[in-house]
């Protein structure tokens, strides 16, 4: 994966690298494992400092995002996709699939028929329904996410939506759940509140279809104001903007805590914001266009997630 920086924009360098990582890590463009750049790499590849991107990496490493290997380099972190689940888990179904194996030798059952009594066994497992947690940031954002892991799941399976506030301040049994997701940036502090209760597993994420479907809509020349909710994905999000809308002009890009309102009418066609900046939206002058940059769960792979979370058999890739 290639990153880029946007010197036009009023954020560090390092908060917009630092911000395209984790942003990279929400939408599954980074894998748990996977290597990132050498320091002195990406700092020519940036036209940055080593010490910035150093920094950036130490940063990301004290939030349990990457690890630095001595002589290696440094990489995704293997707990963003439950690695260590997930070797615990193919031991045991190996040692299980071994006796069973045994079991099947020593009574002359011929592998078809085994194989079939295992495709029969894995429609009846499906068939439970599970209970997920879905944990956020902001309160209405995350019961969407929720109510779209649930329409990508089975009819009977019940999703739950709790907020990382929730979750700090207990406010939540956390008893009963068969798998706990969430945005890729939060799995280690989830994993840290939910203390084993249940396996947590991040989901990927796209901007949704309503929010492309707007992009497309606005007109050409239309002059742009990107608000970024959090400094450190102004760049993402003007990149997205630009990705989606290459018709339109992004005349200024700024975080909800910079923006001068007085300074719009007359500047500005419409305002496209990110994810909890709602409030900010609500003050923006009368009859200015504005819509919600609106991420959603990557509906076709939720399901997957939630039965390798689960400890549930994985289908047969199609």
């Amino acid at each position: 994966m290639r990153f880029h920086l946007d010197r036009a924009l009023p954020v560090p360098v390092a908060v917009q690298l630092s911000g395209q990582i984790e942003y990279a890590l929400a939408c599954g463009d980074l894998a748990p494992g996977q290597r990132l750049p050498t320091v002195r790499d990406l700092a020519e590849e940036l036209g940055v400092s080593p010490v910035t991107v150093s920094g950036v990496y130490r940063a990301l490493s004290g939030k349990g995002l990457v690890v630095a290997r001595v002589g290696d380099g440094t990489y995704v972190s293997d707990d963003l996709g439950g690695r260590g689940e997930r070797e615990a888990r193919e031991v045991a179904l190996d040692e299980a699939i071994d006796q069973l194996l045994r079991v099947a030798h020593a009574h002359q059952v011929p592998a078809t028929e085994l194989l079939h009594r295992l495709q029969l066994r894995q429609a009846l497992a499906d068939g439970r329904a599970r209970r997920v947690l879905f944990v956020g940031v902001f309160e209405a954002a995350t019961r969407a996410y929720a109510d779209h892991v649930a329409a990508a799941l089975g009819p009977g399976d019940a999703v739950d939506a709790a907020t990382l506030d929730d979750l700090r301040q207990g406010r939540l049994p956390l008893g009963g759940y068969d798998a706990v997701l969430t945005i890729g940036y939060y799995v280690a502090e989830v994993e840290t509140l939910v203390a084993g209760a249940a396996p947590v597993a991040a989901v990927p994420f796209v901007p949704s279809e309503e929010t492309r479907t707007r992009l497309a809509r606005l007109q050409p020349g239309d002059r742009l104001l990107v608000i970024a909710t959090y400094p450190q994905f102004l760049g993402v999000l003007k990149a997205g903007v630009v990705r989606y809308a290459p018709h339109a002009t992004v005349a200024m890009a700024e975080t909800a805590a910079a923006v001068d309102l007085a300074r719009l009418p007359g500047r500005i066609d419409a305002v496209v914001y990110a994810t909890g900046s709602e409030a900010l939206a609500r003050s923006l002058p009368r009859g200015l266009p504005a819509f919600e940059y609106r991420h959603v769960p990557d509906a076709r792979k939720v399901a997957r997630v939630v039965q390798v979370a689960a400890g549930a058999a994985l289908p047969h890739p199609p």
